[in-house]
């Protein structure tokens, strides 16, 4: 950070960033692994993965899809339920704020000048998300186990 940057921040904003704690844990169980495959003696059929919240978020199951080994991503069953699990499960993530590395001013995207008008925000730009790869509706059952071919 160049000393311009040092000197422009807020004294009060940095006694804040000081005082915050690394990570803050907003949701345990966030995406939980529940169904068949927590079972042992079960032979699944299916792999039912829970968001632990009421809306669907795309991004969400991409972020987490992309990770999930390749041959198992057409068995995916996404559940979304603030409740969380009903039976066994298998925590696999916990929803969690995580503190920046360091502190620092960021510039505006856009520069404002007096007497203009400030540009609307652009959405960004991604890459659509490919649901066949990620997860099939709940309302066609998969037939087929994960342990046969």
């Amino acid at each position: 950070m160049t000393e311009e940057a040092l000197r422009a921040q807020s004294p009060i904003g940095k006694r804040i960033y000081d005082s915050l704690p690394n990570e803050i844990l907003l949701l345990e169980e966030f995406v939980t692994g529940v169904g068949s495959i927590v079972e042992a003696d079960r032979q699944p059929h299916d792999i039912d993965i829970l968001y632990r919240q009421d809306t669907r978020n795309q991004y969400l199951e991409r972020k987490v899809g992309e990770h999930i080994p390749q041959d198992l991503r057409p068995y995916l069953h996404i559940i979304y339920d603030s409740r969380g699990k009903h039976g066994p499960g298998l925590p696999f993530y916990d929803l969690v704020l995580k503190k920046r590395a360091k502190l620092e001013v960021l510039p505006h995207a856009y520069k404002t000048q007096v007497f203009k008008p400030i540009p609307m925000a652009k959405p960004a730009e991604l890459e659509p998300v490919k649901l066949e790869e990620l997860s099939q509706p709940i309302s066609q059952p998969h037939t087929r186990s994960l342990l046969t071919p």
